[in-house]
């Protein structure tokens, strides 16, 4: 989405290059340079991009004719929230590939979003998983060592590092392969401009390098706080704009209130496992957070993405 928006593209690409030099002057040595990073880009945009679905709902019921229910919106995030915690409690196997095909979809459509395609047609829906397996899985894969070692205090694997290492690799080859051929259709049926294939080329190529050399936890809060997040802010104020004056200002306004009672219920959840001496890192019990967090506002936006039926 930031493709064609070339003031957020230079500056996201601007901050991708930014994590390249951070890792070659060693920032991986520096954890306390590294956690605050994680968290500045958690706390400005990546938490709070999801903190206005409220409106996206609003949004939806309106253009259905209906009126907007605080109270079934309420129930219906927590709800979902809530089993979704109970999956990760009971079978955190099945929440943990739950949590990756999810990010993996959420993550590729709010990149091929600008794409003039039907919102729900096969090839962009094809085009957003490519993307999103090949970036999902190239930031997992460059960091596998370290992945595992977090995701052993939670299920046991079944395989060892080089089997996971060459299944995935192959995965995300495919993945590369697909885009590519998926790039160039694009691109044959206008469906893409060729300075909008470059411009996606060129975010690739520095996600890629940032993730390499910036390391797993800031090159995660590079794709999540910035390319992602910033995308899917975009998309809601379109959305927004197209039926009232509304801008970055008045996103800002809305979203602090859900940001907020985010931002509490997370600190509650690591409190609480700290106190209580759990067996799971507190990292990884704030992504736990995080996803429960993503599922009801990854349906909300799915539904904003394809509701309308428009093209791009």
């Amino acid at each position: 989405m930031l493709i064609v928006h070339p003031r957020l593209y230079r500056l996201a690409a601007g901050l991708s290059a930014g994590v390249m030099l951070l890792g070659l002057l060693g920032i991986q040595q520096h954890p306390a340079w590294l956690a605050g990073l994680f968290l500045l880009a958690m706390v400005v945009t990546g938490i709070p991009h999801g903190a206005t679905d409220h409106l996206v709902d609003a949004n939806l019921q309106a253009r259905a004719g209906k009126p907007f229910s605080w109270r079934r919106f309420i129930v219906r995030y927590l709800l979902t929230m809530l089993c979704y915690g109970l999956v990760w409690w009971y079978l955190p196997g099945l929440a943990l590939l739950m949590f990756l095909g999810m990010s993996v979809y959420h993550f590729g459509q709010s990149q091929v979003l600008y794409v003039r395609w039907l919102a729900h047609d096969g090839r962009k829906r094809l085009l957003g998983l490519a993307w999103g397996v090949l970036v999902l899985g190239s930031l997992l894969l460059l960091h596998l060592p370290e992945v595992l070692t977090l995701l052993g205090s939670l299920i046991s694997l079944p395989w060892q590092e080089a089997e996971i290492a060459s299944a995935g690799g192959g995965l995300v080859a495919a993945s590369g392969l697909v885009l590519a051929g998926m790039w160039i259709r694009a691109v044959q049926t206008g469906a893409m401009l060729p300075a909008e294939l470059g411009r996606e080329i060129l975010a690739l190529a520095l996600l890629l390098g940032a993730f390499w050399l910036g390391g797993l936890w800031l090159g995660f809060a590079l794709y999540f706080g910035v390319w992602h997040s910033l995308s899917s802010v975009l998309a809601e104020i379109e959305c927004l704009r197209a039926s009232q004056p509304y801008g970055w200002r008045q996103w800002i306004r809305d979203a602090v209130p859900f940001s907020v009672v985010s931002f509490a219920g997370i600190g509650l959840l690591l409190l609480a496992g700290w106190w209580l001496g759990e067996r799971l890192p507190l990292v990884l019990l704030f992504f736990i957070a995080i996803s429960t967090l993503t599922l009801p506002h990854a349906w909300y936006m799915e539904r904003l993405y394809g509701g309308s039926g428009k093209r791009g």
